[in-house]
């Protein structure tokens, strides 16, 4: 890294340690180290959020996106009552194959274990079993043997709704990234600024688009657990003792969600990209929220809602505040 450039990294650095530090100097931070990490691949994801926030079409996000989504599609297409049950001997499209692969490049080792079979082994074995002509696959004859059969109906058995990374992932790669480039840093005083970055990091993060082969362009949001608690409800317990009623929007996370609309009936898949230990209320602006009735026939009835829209910011206290 040029002198100018090491620099640059360590004034931020200054500014994140002493606490007076916004996105921009987050993003410069990211930005400034991305050239310097490329086989630090869970860092390298995140300074690629950063430098592409506008569409990304590639990276660990992007793959289990669109693993999540074709797994949601042939759910649909193939194992919903009343319809046509795959047949894997039979042509089928290939998009199907593309699952089995993906599948297979994300399932754990010692899952296939019972199988004699690693994930890279198991995708090698289905880029090689079966031949894609157009839009759709075959089985070549005698390529499969009846334990990857079972292997890969193994791996299509088990959905995984686990983030892609969490808060504290982020920040450990964050230090490892400084470590491997020989910066000098404060562990501690960055470690407290931890909650002010992830968000710094759920923000530049917001409203990043997917690309996708097998898809249409999918979209990253900020969310909370829940979107709505309820106003000055009164609740019992079964012997009629008033109780408390403890709700709360809980943490923020980054979502990414996907529409597939060739079905019947569109339909719409969500996974959790990033989740945080961050306090909805404590880290969104009382301007995000709002109290209104639950319905217009129920207007009695009031719920406390967090609209979390697409232009959003920090304000001067550090939290999430609507643009307009």
């Amino acid at each position: 890294m040029k002198h100018v450039e090491r620099s640059k990294v360590e004034k931020i650095l200054r500014k994140i340690e002493d606490g007076e530090f916004d996105e921009n100097d987050v993003d410069g931070l990211f930005m400034k180290l991305r050239p310097y990490t490329k086989k630090l691949l869970l860092f390298q994801e995140i300074a690629d959020f950063v430098a592409h926030n506008d569409l990304r079409d590639r990276g660990i996000a992007n793959t289990a996106m669109e693993t999540m989504f074709l797994r949601m599609k042939f759910f649909a297409v193939y194992q919903m009552p009343g319809i046509t049950q795959f047949d894997i001997a039979a042509p089928f499209p290939s998009w199907v194959k593309r699952l089995f692969f993906l599948l297979a490049k994300r399932a754990k080792l010692d899952d296939l274990r019972q199988f004699d079979v690693s994930p890279e082994r198991l995708a090698a074995r289905i880029e090689n079993s079966f031949k894609v002509q157009g839009q759709v696959a075959r089985l070549i004859p005698g390529k499969l043997s009846h334990q990857t059969l079972n292997a890969i109906v193994h791996t299509m058995s088990v959905i995984s709704g686990t983030p892609i990374f969490d808060q504290k992932e982020v920040l450990d790669r964050m230090c490892l990234a400084l470590d491997t480039n020989g910066f000098s840093y404060n562990r501690e005083a960055i470690a407290l600024r931890s909650n002010k970055i992830t968000l710094c990091i759920l923000l530049l993060m917001h409203m990043a688009e997917f690309s996708y082969k097998a898809l249409k362009n999918g979209v990253c949001q900020i969310r909370s657990a829940e979107e709505t608690v309820l106003v000055n409800q009164r609740a019992v317990d079964t012997n009629g003792t008033e109780v408390e009623l403890n709700q709360s929007f809980g943490k923020l996370s980054l979502v990414a969600t996907v529409h597939i609309h060739e079905l019947e009936k569109p339909l719409s898949v969500s996974h959790t990209i990033m989740s945080t230990d961050l306090d909805a209320e404590d880290w969104c602006d009382e301007g995000l929220f709002v109290v209104e009735p639950i319905t217009p026939e129920h207007s009695h009835v009031l719920w406390r809602r967090l609209v979390l829209g697409d232009e959003l910011r920090i304000s001067s206290d550090f939290r999430l505040q609507s643009i307009s």
